[in-house]
């Protein structure tokens, strides 16, 4: 009888400390970002006790956070989101979480396909430059204007 009842208590222990592992809460599949601007993933999860850190992987091998500090291109916010800055092409793939919490490590997130898109460095460069260019014609005109009034008042 007394076995029986330690093995009872074994087996609610181990699952009362099982079931309060942390683990990933339900997102999508596809996560869009916008090349040369900065992103993220999230890595929204349920633990008690709470998250201590979260690692991620990219088509099954760690991902390199950058930087000693964190300060990278690639980091690991405190709430455990992924933060390219900026996110490049290369960044791309299929990405999962495992948050781990004092009592241990949880489930791995479903796999999430990032797709970086849009702006390329040279579409960049060239919004930057038509906006150099209405500044300067915007000062010239400005400064044609200044001179009309000018002349006028004479």
């Amino acid at each position: 009888m007394m076995i029986k009842m330690m093995f009872v208590v074994c087996v609610l222990l181990s699952w009362s400390a099982a079931s309060d592992l942390p683990h990933v809460l339900a997102q999508s599949g596809h996560i869009y970002l916008t090349r040369s601007l900065t992103g993220r993933i999230d890595c929204p999860t349920d633990a008690n006790p709470a998250v201590t850190r979260v690692v991620w992987t990219k088509d099954d091998r760690a991902v390199v956070v950058e930087g000693a500090s964190g300060n990278g291109r690639i980091r690991v916010s405190r709430h455990g989101a992924l933060v390219f800055r900026p996110a490049t092409s290369a960044d791309s793939g299929l990405y999962t979480c495992t948050p781990y919490s004092r009592l241990g490590k949880g489930q791995p997130s479903a796999p999430l396909h990032l797709h970086v898109k849009g702006l390329t460095n040279f579409a960049l460069y060239t919004v930057i430059i038509d906006y150099m260019l209405i500044i300067i014609i915007r000062i010239r005109l400005l400064n044609s204007c200044e001179r009309t009034q000018l002349n006028t008042s004479d």
